[in-house]
């Protein structure tokens, strides 16, 4: 949720890091809701400290909250909070990696043909490499050594009977 791509109009207007007691509001439900009950009381809280009633919580947020199954949460979690200029705010688990999206549409396309052209760059080498002959193409095609000298002498008269329109023997 957290890791959409941002456009160019959303500036950070604060940034903020907390550590959010969750075992207060937790221990108020049932065993097998405390999980939820702690997701939605880090949300209260990020809510009323950033002062913003969008909140969206990031992904390694939510897998440390749920880590250990839904009957015992962390009681404490330590989150960087960001708000833009639009008024949403994303939290994220302090210390998680940050996901750099491109900014621009534009940008995004320009970086996808360059990539899309850097492969078909790879695979028109491959193609044009030499294919190998003789007793190194036997053993890459898993015959015997015999059997590509077979091969090799079938394609030659092949190519005789294509260039000259008869069979010859040699």
């Amino acid at each position: 949720m957290a890791d959409k791509k941002k456009s160019s109009s959303e500036k950070v207007v604060l940034e903020r890091t907390y550590t959010v007691p969750l075992r207060k509001e937790f221990m108020k439900a049932p065993m097998y809701r405390r999980a939820k009950k702690a997701m939605t009381a880090l949300r209260e809280f990020v809510a009323r400290h950033m002062k913003s009633a969008d909140v969206r919580l990031g992904r390694y947020v939510n897998e440390s909250v749920w880590v250990r199954g839904i009957k015992s949460p962390p009681h404490h979690v330590k989150v960087d909070c960001v708000k833009y200029e639009d008024g949403h705010v994303t939290a994220e688990l302090s210390g998680a990696p940050k996901v750099e999206l491109p900014v621009d549409k534009k940008v995004a396309k320009k970086l996808a043909k360059a990539k899309a052209s850097k492969q078909k760059e790879g695979a028109k080498e491959r193609t044009e490499k030499k294919a190998p002959s003789g007793a190194d193409a036997a053993k890459a095609a898993g015959k015997t050594v015999v059997d590509a000298e077979i091969s090799e002498k079938a394609n030659e008269l092949e190519e005789r009977i294509s260039a000259e329109g008869k069979p010859s023997v040699s």
